[in-house]
């Protein structure tokens, strides 16, 4: 039997890689993705991308959480510091003012070649998903926010086992699935008034592995909003 319909609960978009994005009413889905998510980067000397990891493509930089950006109806993405004061990503000193914040030499780069994506165009999170973790984790709820998803839906999927490649819809967009979300440390860092949780993970870690939420790749370009419903979609 094929699990019930979902429904979209809220949007996020994120102009500036692993700072602080921003909730949206509705978007378009572009086959990379939603449309200017992650188009930003802060990157060091090295060309490596600032984030909560270690790797070869990512450097780990302490304090990114304390940024956030929202984009402007002339298309300019103003970066909000945590004194308060705020900048265009397109003022001349945008770079001195991240390095000097961060106190090491940075710069603010668009996507060029290299995809400022982690493993896929879209990151969805299902508030059931949420609710099974809290229950875990001993405590009364687990912030969506922490994931940094693109979608945050309610999908009661129940014992539904994904196949790669199930195709499902959303609004005017076709999605399928491509494969699960491994975590970091990022989902422990304190942001947006909630405090650090450094026992999160092993919370997430306790049954199989460190994955929450999933990936999926974008089939079908198309205007999506939130409250619409999701469906799967027969080859």
């Amino acid at each position: 039997m094929r699990p019930t319909t979902g429904e979209i609960k809220a949007i996020w978009r994120y102009p500036i890689k692993s700072i602080l994005g921003e909730q949206l009413s509705q978007i378009e889905c572009e086959p990379r993705g939603l449309k200017e998510d992650r188009r930003f980067a802060i990157v060091n000397p090295q060309g490596k991308i600032a984030s909560g990891k270690d790797t070869r493509r990512f450097f780990h930089l302490d304090g990114l959480f304390e940024l956030s950006a929202s984009t402007q109806e002339d298309g300019s993405i103003q970066i909000r510091f945590p004194d308060g004061s705020s900048c265009s990503h397109r003022a001349e000193d945008i770079h001195e003012r991240l390095s000097a914040h961060f106190r090491q030499p940075l710069q603010l780069v668009e996507e060029q070649a290299i995809s400022h994506l982690d493993e896929g165009p879209l990151h969805i999170v299902l508030t059931q998903d949420l609710d099974v973790l809290a229950r875990k984790h001993g405590s009364s709820t687990v912030e969506a926010c922490r994931f940094r998803p693109n979608l945050i839906a309610s999908w009661d999927l129940q014992d539904h086992i994904w196949e790669k490649g199930q195709i499902f819809s959303i609004g005017g967009a076709l999605f399928s699935y491509s494969h699960p979300t491994e975590r970091c440390r990022m989902v422990t860092y304190a942001q947006q008034g909630i405090p650090q949780d450094k026992a999160l993970l092993k919370s997430i870690a306790s049954e199989a592995g460190v994955y929450f939420g999933f990936y999926a790749n974008i089939e079908k370009a198309g205007r999506i909003t939130a409250e619409d419903a999701i469906h799967f979609v027969e080859r």
